[in-house]
């Protein structure tokens, strides 16, 4: 009966002293303190720029139509719509029967002129032999009166008169040969200068493509009659190509010309380099400001039509501390950050003066080269211990 008593203490006594163990245990690990793992980057200080994106459409560089310098039957058509042409192809031609026929024309009057040239000279040659004849014949009078007297006297004196007057009649003469030499040269110079202009007339038959490009239209076959009022075909020219944007007053200022800036076609998946090349000082009918930038376009994938993206930098603030913004946690009405401090996560108030996806301007007590946490701050109270597992340069 004793035995059965003492071992029933025992045993109690041995559960209460475990129960008092396990307390015991329960104690020490309530006392030691948990590290949180965290991920952390450092804070700068600079500008803050965002992308501002302005949506716009691709259009030919150049819409060319092409016509006709001539009005006359089409004898030639040498493209058809969606051909490529360069600068200065002949793409058609208008008849130039009816111009071969005034050429022949005015080349015989340039001939008939030279020939009449050709006779006025001759006859400024007669006029002057025969002035240089009435002159030595002046002299020849003058001569044969010196000594004479009387009768014979007043015969030389007469013949010294008919000869100053054939003088003045041959001087008169050459006058006149050398205004019918002026004049015949004037008529050899029109002449040339009429068969000049209708040579042109014949250059003018063929129709030359002014700009290189694709021929989106053709308006003429052959046997149809064309003139310079009506184009004959129409070409564009998409390399380059240019970007049409329409931007509010404010997006204005973020362009200048010369300046390159970033594309993005969406139907070709792909980003190009754009240069802007126009900027309008003056509103569409929408209220909006006109803008163009050129893109090189140099395999022609970018067609008329395509939209494209343009993506601006903006620079919002500047000269401001930035963190990145999933460092910075917004919680009830607080808005804060956890700075590192001797391997404590310490919870610092801040201001957001700017946010975008990666970068945040803040104002608050954060300096430039703190580490903030990025990952794990979810978890973290003011001054808990933490643990670095990977800081983001």
């Amino acid at each position: 009966m004793n035995k059965k008593v003492l071992a029933g203490a025992f045993a109690v006594l041995t559960l209460v002293m475990g129960a008092c163990s396990d307390d015991s245990a329960e104690d020490t690990e309530s006392q030691v303190e948990q590290v949180t793992p965290v991920e952390v980057a450092p804070v700068s200080k600079g500008d803050l720029v965002v992308e501002r994106e302005v949506f716009g459409r691709a259009v030919p560089s150049k819409n060319a139509p092409i016509l006709p310098k001539s009005t006359g039957e089409l004898v030639e058509v040498n493209v058809s719509k969606g051909d490529t042409v360069q600068r200065g192809d002949v793409i058609g031609r208008v008849s130039a029967s009816n111009v071969n026929d005034q050429i022949r024309i005015q080349e015989i009057s340039v001939q008939s002129a030279e020939k009449q040239l050709e006779s006025a000279r001759n006859q400024r040659n007669t006029a002057e032999e025969a002035l240089g004849n009435a002159r030595d014949q002046l002299e020849d009078a003058k001569e044969q009166q010196e000594g004479l007297s009387g009768i014979a006297k007043e015969s030389a004196e007469q013949a010294v008169r008919q000869a100053e007057a054939g003088v003045t009649q041959a001087e008169s003469q050459l006058e006149s040969a050398e205004v019918g030499v002026e004049q015949a040269q004037l008529q050899v110079q029109q002449a040339q200068a009429q068969l000049e202009q209708t040579r042109g007339q014949l250059n003018n038959a063929a129709i030359v493509a002014t700009v290189s490009g694709e021929v989106t239209s053709v308006n003429g076959e052959v046997g149809d009659m064309v003139s310079g009022q009506q184009p004959f075909a129409t070409i564009v020219s998409i390399s380059p190509i240019n970007l049409q944007v329409s931007v509010t007053a404010k997006e204005l200022s973020l362009f200048e010309k010369e300046q390159e800036i970033p594309a993005y076609v969406s139907s070709l998946e792909k980003e190009v380099t754009s240069k802007v090349s126009y900027i309008s000082s003056v509103t569409n009918d929408t209220g909006l400001y006109p803008v163009e930038a050129t893109v090189t376009n140099a395999d022609g994938n970018i067609k008329p039509g395509m939209m494209a993206k343009l993506q601006l930098p903006e620079m919002t603030v500047s000269d401001h501390i930035l963190v990145p913004t999933s460092a910075v946690v917004e919680e009830n009405t607080e808005t804060f950050v956890y700075v590192i401090e001797e391997e404590r996560a310490k919870k610092v108030a801040v201001e957001v003066v700017r946010a975008q996806s990666d970068l945040t301007a803040i104002k608050g007590d954060v300096s430039e080269g703190d580490q903030v946490v990025t990952k794990g701050q979810l978890t973290l109270s003011d001054d808990n211990k933490i643990r670095i597992m990977k800081e983001v340069d």
